[in-house]
């Protein structure tokens, strides 16, 4: 299959028309464009301000400047917002993660004091039948295997019997999981090692061109440049030689060209987005997110 897409950004227009109607134009009346290399985003805004000459501004002028001073204000809202973020992101990861393990510790002092508790007379048939429930479902989030004083009290809560039928369950969810899986992405392609099975391999041919090695089939993204705002893309898959001579093989590859065709939509309305914004009067390099200090 070759489908072929067309990403396309507004031509940069040539000449600028009047903004504001049929209204004079004084001699020195000038639009200030912000400088190239303009670090600050605020005074980017503010250099698209109309100066007054010796003619006093429209309406609809005052108005645009108005709107120019609140993008402005926003900016530097704005640019406050990220600092924050870039000065509070790590430290908030870094407490997170500190509040997660004192919480499964709060969780093993939990289990540990209740099985304590058990141990020792005083509690009614309900109030111990309610304790030994509270510490299999603790038994069952703390995850025995990564925790010794966890996997200790398995056997005393857990047994044999219900271990079984519990593992034989969890065997089952997985034969179901990887048969709908099975049913979605196709059989693996037969010769494959043990890490081509559990996966995808991404390789990229520079500038422009992608190849996707999965387990049961191969596809390319080939980006071709028409103009600095125009691009084709080009999006192929290959199957082994013996899928083609199923007599169902159509109906089977209608869903990888269906989802290959929406993920590349999906793309290009995103790269659309960046390219126009990449000829606004107010675009400043930067990272597109604070949460990826690589993109």
């Amino acid at each position: 299959m070759l489908a072929a897409m067309t990403t396309r950004a507004p031509t940069p227009t040539q000449t600028q028309t009047d903004l504001f109607g049929d209204i004079p134009q004084p001699d020195k009346t000038d639009v200030a464009m912000p400088p190239a290399n303009d670090a600050s985003t605020a005074a980017s805004a503010q250099a698209l301000r109309i100066v007054p000459g010796q003619a006093r501004l429209s309406p609809a002028q005052q108005r645009f400047n108005k709107l120019m001073s609140r993008v402005a204000n926003l900016q530097r809202s704005q640019a406050a917002l990220d600092a924050l973020v870039l000065r509070w992101a790590g430290p908030h990861q870094q407490t997170l993660a500190s509040l997660q393990q004192e919480a499964s510790q709060c969780m093993l002092e939990m289990l540990l004091f209740l099985h304590e508790r058990l141990q020792r007379p005083g509690l009614t048939p309900g109030q111990r039948k309610n304790l030994r429930e509270i510490v299999r479902v603790l038994i069952e989030q703390m995850e025995p295997e990564g925790h010794p004083q966890v996997l200790a009290l398995v056997d005393l809560y857990i047994s044999e019997e219900e271990r079984a039928l519990l593992a034989e369950d969890q065997e089952a969810d997985l034969a179901e999981l990887r048969e709908m899986l099975t049913q979605m992405a196709g059989r693996p392609i037969e010769g494959l090692d043990e890490d081509a099975r559990q996966g995808a391999y991404f390789t990229v041919i520079f500038p422009t061109c992608q190849f996707v090695m999965a387990q049961d089939c191969l596809w390319w993204l080939n980006c071709i440049p028409i103009a600095e705002n125009h691009t084709r893309l080009e999006v192929g898959g290959c199957f082994p030689a013996a899928r083609l001579d199923q007599p169902d093989f159509q109906i089977r590859a209608e869903p990888y060209y269906d989802r290959w065709e929406r993920v590349a939509k999906e793309d290009v309305g995103i790269l659309e987005k960046q390219q126009r914004a990449l000829g606004s009067a107010l675009y400043r390099p930067g990272p597109l997110s604070w949460r990826d200090d690589m993109v």
